[in-house]
């Protein structure tokens, strides 16, 4: 019964005053090495003194102080600056496309190519079957021909 009431306290202080993302607040020295200048693609690391950089660091300062995660600051990188901003592409959409697409179609040959062969090889186990057939019907006959024979020989004794 006590802990259900420690439950119920800790979930509606919870709902009354959320608590920023502080666990998941990141540092604008973490983020550096997240993001590069899309014009010379250095990491925001190093300094150089292209305006892109200045306004890439002033923007991710910004973002920091308000408390961004470090997925939300990739994201608003990646909209406003080009995925080229990211040090590791995300992968969606038609990036995610390019990668999938060669890879399903090797794995589709590879499965044309199993049943093709799987095909061939019942093809020539049926041809190898009607070939054992026709010889074991020549057996047949070669049972009738002696047959015959014995008959024949009968039939002109009898004469």
């Amino acid at each position: 019964m006590i802990s259900k009431k420690i439950i119920f306290t800790v979930l509606l202080f919870s709902i009354i005053f959320p608590v920023r993302n502080t666990v998941f607040a990141v540092s604008v020295e973490e983020m550096m090495k997240e993001l590069k200048c899309p014009k010379d693609q250095e990491s925001l690391e190093h300094q150089h003194g292209c305006p892109e950089h200045k306004e890439m660091l002033s923007l991710l300062e910004q973002l920091v102080k308000d408390g961004k995660t470090k997925d939300e600051i990739l994201n608003i990188f990646a909209d406003k600056f080009g995925p080229e901003s990211l040090v590791n592409v995300q992968m969606k959409g038609f990036g995610l496309l390019s990668y999938l697409v060669p890879i399903s179609g090797l794995f589709l040959v590879f499965i044309l190519i199993f049943i093709i062969i799987k095909k061939w090889v019942k093809r020539e186990e049926k041809i190898y079957q009607h070939e054992q057939e026709m010889v074991n019907a020549s057996s047949d006959f070669q049972d009738y021909d002696i047959i015959f024979e014995e008959e024949y020989e009968k039939f002109k004794k009898e004469e």
